[in-house]
Parts: structure tokens; C-alpha cells; sequence
């Protein structure tokens, strides 16, 4: 009817009638452009909610290639195509967008993801980090939720770093720590190229040297730092080698010096290049907060030392990036594997022992020797003696002639400990209350074993506090909210920021602990580990 169909107009109407039909066909484009780009937008709905990090579109278009003669309307369909793409890219912020699409999917799980604090502390994670982070946290979200209860498989051996908590996995993600798989926090340190020279430059006499102006500095804050071994009674003079050109040398006068470094070496704008007109060599200095500004590196170029700058910031922030992670520590996991034995000792009425059991035993065995102590004990055929290479001990058995008490104190003549025996006889037959002078205790375990509720129903986290992050109070505030939130709440947590040194502690009484714990076999040795990790900690809990 209006010749815009397939068929079009017949060839002999005039040019005016297929001028309106182009009109009219120009026209309808607009709406046929709308509901195609829709059918797209429609058809794509799996890419609008792909939690693929690579998936970034949010507005999809296509040509409405039905349109007969299409081509006489807009000319050049790949420059068409063009120009719809670039519009429609003008209009779609997809990094915005696709956040709010994985947000939406989040919150079908009643799961929030704040990136607001990640967006301006988090390494310069950007938009697109953000999406990275949301998407590996939806895509690991069926294993983490349906396990959010369970822990790591303690009889997997250590080297497995996929044998993890889901919890841990969980926190790791939502703070954007790279690393969270359990490994050593401490490697960086102990097989890095960051060395400490403490006890070397003990007894080093420390000379200033004044260097030139630098733009941005004044020479009474720029300090070459020049030191000179001192003389011991049976040394030579010699000078300490500090190698300017193959290593950065920092300088610190407390314990803070690589807190500051990995909290201000990571930016640009704490270091300037300076020329020395004695020798032409060019300097870096070093200026942070509490730090005074210091030669740390030299060069024969300026290009040089700007390459250099840019090497130790990458440095220092995969040092960062190492440090980052946590342990998990369910105190559950460290009860004594084997039977507890306990001790009972009889104390005189000066509180001062005097007769223990023969050996540590059950809980049960020891009350038992209590029980019969004032019955076995009164009578002196159930005493005998032994004797080794630190004198005579008497010795209290039962009916079954069976040692179950011995004397506290052993002496070195016979008649001394036949007359302790006869003290002691006296003693249990004049004593009313015998079990208040009685103590059964547990042998070789800290007295918090004896608590429940250190063993049960909470958990330890142990975190480096030298990662920049990590020394912010604000980091650690929200990281404790956050991690509380996320963990059963049946559960009690404590938080340990360690230091380098402290956390090297517990690393290796960490490992010691889980290769025990996989053992196939239980021993003493993991109770003996597991002890010294509760030691570990009551002395954390002290400071």
C-alpha cells in the first residue's frame, strides 16, 4: 500500500510517490531501531548477568537487516554499524553498570560487598579491579557458601595451598588479598633481597655529609649518611662497604624504619634525585614522615636513578602484595590428642609436698589413690624402699602390692627415710581433711588447657601488621567488622597483629603443628607442639 514492502512501488510511478516512500521508510527506521536494539538487549540477558570479569557490555545493538533495501536509507551499512556502536558506547557506562548488575546478584544471596574502602587503599584498584574482585567472589560463591562452616583438611599435607578454610577464602576475596592461600607471610624476609643490618652497624660511627640542593628540598634535610667502623682492641681500621650503586641502603634510628618504607617507599613523590658536583654522580633521597631525608641510592645518570626509583617502588609493592594474609587457628584443634595424665601431690600443713603419686595417670587412677590413701597409707607393711644412684625413697603400695605413692623427697640414709615413712603414717592418721590438703594437677600443659572455653568455640587470627594496609587502624577496624560478620556467630575471635619477628614465631610453630597434625598416626609430638602454639599465645594475650 505504501511501497515500502518487499516488493516496493511499481517502476513507472513517478520519482515524487518513491521519495515519500523513502521518507515514510527513514521514518519507521527510528521505532524498527529501538526494537531491535531491544531484541538484542533481550537476547544477551546471559551476558548482562555473567559473572565472567570479561563480560563488560551492558547495552547491546543489532541492524534491523530485515528492512528491505535498507541500504538506500542509510548508505554504508558497516559505517551505519559503526556509528550505532558508538553511540550506543557513549551512553552505556558498562564498569558502572556491570557493578550493579553483580551487585544485584550479591544481594540475591543477601551477600554486600563494599569496594568503596577498597577503591581508594586497595594498591590503586580501579573500577574494572572492583568488577574483577566481585566476579571471583560470585564464582567461587557456590563452594564458599555451601562449606562457610567447615575448615581446612588438617590430614592434607602443608604444601597443599588449595586445602583451605571457605572462610578464609571468603575474607580474602572481599579485601582484595591476592594471596590468601596459606603459605609463609615471612618468605619475603627470610629469602628475599630485604636484609637487615642491625648487628653489623652496631658500633658504627655515624657521619653526616652535606650533598647539593634538590629541587623541593633544602640542604639542611638532605643528608648523605657515611659510616666508619670502630676500633676494637685486636681490629684494623676498616670501612664498612656500603654499595650505593647496586642496592638501596636506608638508615633508621628505631623499629619503624620498615613500616615507613613499605608505607611511603610505595609512592613517587618521597624520593628526588639529586647531583653531587664532587664527583657528578646523581643521588636518590628518601623523605618520609619521621625519616630524615637520606641518600639511598647513586648513579652515574639521572636516567639511571629514575630507573631505579621505578624498580624498588614494584619492589616494594609485591612486598606488600606477600605480606598480605592471615592465618585461621580453630582452638578446637589444638585439645590433646592423646589421654590426658595428671599428678596428685599430698602437701603437710606448711602447703609443702610430701608424698606424690608413683606415676601420672588417669584422672580416675589418681582419685582412686586419694580415696585409699588414708586406708593403704596408715599402715607400714604397704611401705617399702627403693633406692638409686640419689639416695632411698619410701614407696606406698596397695593390697595388690601394687605401687601407687612414693615419698616427695628422697634421702641418703636408710634411717632417714625409714623415719619418714613413720612421719608420714603419723600425719595421714592425725589429718581430718585430707583431700583439702590434696592437689591433682595436670602434668606438662599450660593451666589454660584445664579451660573449656579457650579450647572451645573460638578461633585465632594471626595477621602481619607491615603491609601499608595492614598498619592502618581504619583497615584493621573494618577488617575485624567485616570478618565477624562473616563467621558463625557461635564462635569467639580473637585478633593477633604480629610484628616481622612474632610472626616468624608462630610460622614455624604453625608448620611444626600441621605436618604433625597430618600425620596418620597420633603422638605426644603434636601435643607437644600444640602446647608450645598455646604458649605462644598467652604470651601474645600478656602484651
Amino acid at each position: 500500500m505504501y511501497g515500502i514492502g518487499e516488493f516496493g512501488l511499481p517502476i513507472n510511478v513517478p520519482e515524487a510517490r518513491k521519495a515519500y516512500a523513502k521518507q515514510l521508510k527513514g521514518y519507521l527506521l527510528f521505532f524498527e531501531q529501538l526494537i531491535a536494539n531491544f531484541l538484542a538487549q533481550l537476547a544477551q540477558v546471559d551476558q548482562l548477568f555473567s559473572i565472567d570479569e570479561n563480560t563488560l557490555n551492558t547495552y547491546f545493538n543489532q541492524l534491523p537487516d530485515d528492512i528491505p533495501r535498507l541500504k538506500e536509507i542509510v548508505g554504508d551499512l558497516e559505517h551505519y554499524k559503526a556509528e550505532l556502536d558508538a553511540l550506543v558506547a557513549h551512553h552505556d557506562d558498562n564498569l558502572d553498570r556491570k557493578n550493579r548488575f553483580l551487585d544485584h546478584l550479591m544481594a540475591r544471596f543477601c551477600e554486600d560487598f563494599d569496594t568503596s574502602y577498597l577503591i581508594t587503599q586497595s594498591h590503586a584498584l580501579n573500577k574494572q579491579g572492583v568488577i574483577i574482585a566481585k566476579a571471583q567472589f560470585l564464582q567461587n560463591y557456590p563452594f564458599i557458601s555451601t562449606n562457610r562452616a567447615k575448615g581446612f583438611n588438617y590430614s592434607l599435607p602443608l604444601e597443599d595451598r588449595k586445602n583451605i578454610a571457605p572462610v578464609q577464602q571468603k575474607i580474602g576475596i572481599l579485601f582484595n588479598i591476592e594471596h590468601y592461600n596459606p603459605r609463609q607471610l615471612t618468605q619475603a624476609f627470610t629469602q628475599g633481597n630485604l636484609q637487615e643490618f642491625e648487628e653489623d652497624l652496631a658500633n658504627l660511627d655515624f657521619q653526616e655529609l652535606p650533598i647539593d640542593e634538590a629541587e623541593g628540598l633544602k640542604n639542611n634535610n638532605i643528608r648523605e649518611v657515611a659510616c666508619k667502623k670502630s676500633l676494637e682492641e685486636e681490629e684494623t681500621e676498616e670501612n664498612i662497604e656500603l654499595d650505593y650503586q647496586s642496592e638501596f641502603i636506608f638508615f633508621g634510628e628505631d623499629d619503624n624504619l620498615l613500616y615507613r618504607l613499605l608505607q611511603f617507599g610505595v609512592k613517587e613523590e618521597h624520593y628526588n634525585i639529586v647531583k653531587n658536583t664532587e664527583n657528578q654522580h646523581y643521588a636518590v633521597v628518601f623523605h618520609a614522615p619521621d625519616i630524615p631525608a637520606a641518600k639511598v641510592f647513586e648513579a652515574l645518570s639521572y636516567q639511571e636513578c629514575q630507573k631505579a626509583i621505578k624498580e624498588l617502588i614494584a619492589y616494594l609493592e609485591a612486598l606488600n602484595l606477600e605480606g598480605e594474609g592471615f592465618y585461621l587457628l580453630e582452638h578446637l584443634l589444638l585439645r590433646s590428642v592423646l589421654p590426658p595424665k595428671y599428678q596428685l601431690i599430698l602437701n603437710n600443713d606448711e602447703g609443702l609436698p610430701i608424698l606424690h603419686a608413683y606415676k601420672a595417670a588417669s584422672l580416675e587412677q589418681q582419685q582412686y589413690v586419694l580415696l585409699n590413701l588414708s586406708t593403704f597409707g596408715t599402715q607400714i607393711d604397704n611401705y617399702s624402699l627403693e633406692k638409686d644412684e640419689n639416695g632411698y625413697v619410701g614407696v606406698l603400695s596397695d593390697d595388690n602390692e601394687v605401687p601407687i605413692a612414693k615419698l616427695y623427697k628422697k634421702y641418703e640414709q636408710l634411717e632417714d627415710a625409714e623415719d619418714a615413712i613413720y612421719d608420714l603414717i603419723d600425719y595421714l592418721e592425725s589429718t581430718t581433711d585430707l583431700q583439702g590438703k590434696t592437689n591433682i594437677t595436670s602434668e606438662g600443659r599450660p593451666d589454660l588447657l584445664l579451660n573449656s572455653d579457650f579450647l572451645s568455640l573460638r578461633l585465632s587470627v594471626m595477621l602481619p601488621d607491615w603491609p601499608k594496609r595492614f598498619q592502618q587502624n581504619h583497615f584493621r577496624t573494618l577488617f575485624e567488622k567485616i570478618f565477624n560478620k562473616n563467621v558463625p556467630g557461635h564462635l569467639a575471635i580473637d585478633f593477633y597483629w604480629l610484628d616481622v619477628e612474632e610472626m616468624m614465631q608462630f610460622e614455624t610453630l604453625y608448620e611444626a603443628w600441621r605436618r604433625e597434625k597430618a600425620l596418620p598416626s597420633l603422638s605426644a609430638d603434636l601435643d607437644d607442639v600444640a602446647f608450645r602454639l598455646i604458649d605462644f599465645m598467652l604470651e601474645l594475650n600478656k602484651d
